[in-house]
């Protein structure tokens, strides 16, 4: 049922707050978000970073293969990953290249490295995310650790661009 329901809470709310674009990165849900708003008139980019080959449920299959071609833009992350998609739609996505978000990772020495693993993203199986004890139910000097590394980045975010908004489904 939440599938089902899904693009008309979201045609609801891109009708009431009138966005310029609705940007969607999360794979599954592209197909829903851009069905979702057609007919709006607001434009949708979607980005796409799961490799390219990997097998979905059926209803992505299709929801990508029939609406994919109708967002106004797509980002992929890699240029492999833009030519096998513009292969699969002949060339009808108005695509662009958009690699890591990351401009540089110094070099740290390895004597002061922390063992410390954060991960901040949707929780996927192929992520592994099971495999890591990231907020840590087992050992809650990792989760502190952890937390307190997010509230750092999340701290550096602010510093680094003040315009930046957080913002979630429940807002």
């Amino acid at each position: 049922i939440y599938r089902i329901l899904l693009p008309f809470f979201i045609r609801e709310n891109i009708k009431k707050l009138q966005p310029q674009v609705v940007y969607s990165s999360a794979d599954t849900f592209n197909p829903i978000v851009i069905l979702a708003s057609l007919g709006t008139g607001v434009k949708v980019v979607v980005k796409d970073v799961t490799k390219p080959d990997r097998h979905f449920a059926w209803f992505t299959r299709v929801g990508k293969k029939y609406l994919y071609p109708k967002a106004d833009g797509f980002i992929a992350q890699t240029n492999s990953a833009a030519r096998f998609y513009a292969n699969m739609f002949n060339n009808r996505l108005n695509t662009i290249v958009i690699g890591s978000m990351i401009e540089h990772v110094p070099d740290v020495p390895v004597s002061n490295r922390e063992k410390v693993i954060l991960q901040v993203g949707r929780v996927s199986i192929e992520k592994g995310q099971d495999r890591i004890n990231f907020v840590s139910r087992n050992d809650v000097r990792n989760r502190d650790q952890n937390l307190k590394s997010f509230k750092t980045l999340l701290q550096e975010i602010v510093k680094r661009w003040p315009e930046v908004r957080f913002m979630s489904t429940d807002n």
